[in-house]
């Protein structure tokens, strides 16, 4: 609520020291987080928002008193980094436990009220993400040191729609901005928990990398759309396969799932034919030409692919790493 909002608003600024250097340290961060794709609403995809952000600055600003902006970044990604996700992010004066390891679900407390949580809807991908980020950060923060990088690679631009070769789309349209705000809202809130969904994908290992920007887009139908994407990156549960073999990934049962989830928005029968979901499979080629066309300010033509299709083939190449993993050279065939 509001009156929460503006208490904690108050509260954070009254714990730190230096008003000042906070309020520079939390202009840096955010604009990362953004920049990394990590800034969201905590009901988007369980990333952490402005509030989230502000506690854990205002605690590097308490346990790093009197340093400068450099130095009080360079704390933040070394905090954060090995921060034991077992204890949360607090600023109610209680110790805080730092170890040499990461574990995934790090919350984050507000300052006022009973345990109330800053990304209560904290996913295991968003908590992974985040410790990754925090990592990269640190590592390009100590080569900075040492003059062997600069600022630029900590802020640039994360390469989410190049990494990946495989995405899910959710397209969300309306007749109207007003029934967009609703419509939106509602599946806003209903996807969450949907990246945990298409990870329990029975016969492979599915990774997936929700984006937390909604891009609103010119559609040629709709005078209202917005869309979401979700990288996908799947690994086979063996190395020991024949050569050639294709691994099949069945989404139809968790998609069937989530749109009965959707679309059981109360207000649907009231704006029956007003409003629309799509959710499809796009390759990196066609991310590509959609972003084209968005920048463009062209509308977006969509090829009618059927939402209930969703049994693909994936073949997998070997990778020798991570990033390997998510450049691997690799083709969906709907069936």
């Amino acid at each position: 609520s509001g009156y929460v909002a503006r208490q904690t608003a108050l509260a954070i600024l009254e714990s730190v020291p230096d008003k000042r250097a906070f309020q520079q340290l939390l202009t840096c961060v955010r604009f990362w987080a953004k920049q990394r794709g990590v800034y969201g609403q905590s009901h988007d995809f369980g990333y952490l928002g402005g509030a989230g952000w502000a506690i854990c600055c205002a605690l590097v600003c308490q346990i790093e008193q009197h340093q400068d902006l450099e130095q009080l970044l360079g704390a933040f990604f070394d905090i954060m980094s090995r921060w034991d996700c077992r204890v949360p992010v607090a600023l109610n004066g209680r110790a805080h436990r730092q170890v040499q390891r990461n574990s995934a679900g790090l919350k984050v407390l507000l300052p006022v009220g009973r345990k109330l949580c800053a990304n209560p809807n904290l996913t295991a991908s968003a908590a992974l993400q985040l410790q990754k980020e925090f990592r990269r950060g640190n590592r390009i923060f100590a080569k900075i040191q040492h003059s062997q990088a600069d600022w630029k690679q900590i802020f640039s631009v994360s390469k989410f729609f190049e990494r990946y070769f495989h995405y899910l789309q959710f397209d969300i349209t309306a007749s109207s901005e007003e029934i967009m705000f609703q419509w939106l809202s509602w599946c806003r809130q209903h996807l969450q928990g949907t990246a945990e969904m298409l990870e329990t994908v029975g016969n492979c290992h599915l990774i997936t990398r929700p984006w937390p920007v909604w891009l609103p887009f010119k559609d040629c139908e709709w005078h209202s759309a917005i869309a979401v994407f979700i990288a996908l990156r799947v690994l086979p549960h063996t190395r020991n396969e024949p050569a050639g073999t294709r691994t099949v990934v069945d989404l139809r049962e968790i998609l069937v799932t989530l749109l009965e989830r959707l679309c059981a928005w109360p207000l649907a029968t009231e704006h029956l034919g007003e409003f629309d979901l799509y959710i499809r499979h796009t390759s990196q080629a066609e991310v590509k030409s959609w972003l084209t066309a968005l920048e463009g300010g062209f509308p977006v033509k969509r090829a009618h692919r059927p939402t209930t299709q969703t049994q693909a083939a994936i073949s997998l190449p070997e990778a020798d790493s991570e990033d390997d993993m998510s450049r691997q050279s690799s083709s969906f065939e709907f069936q």
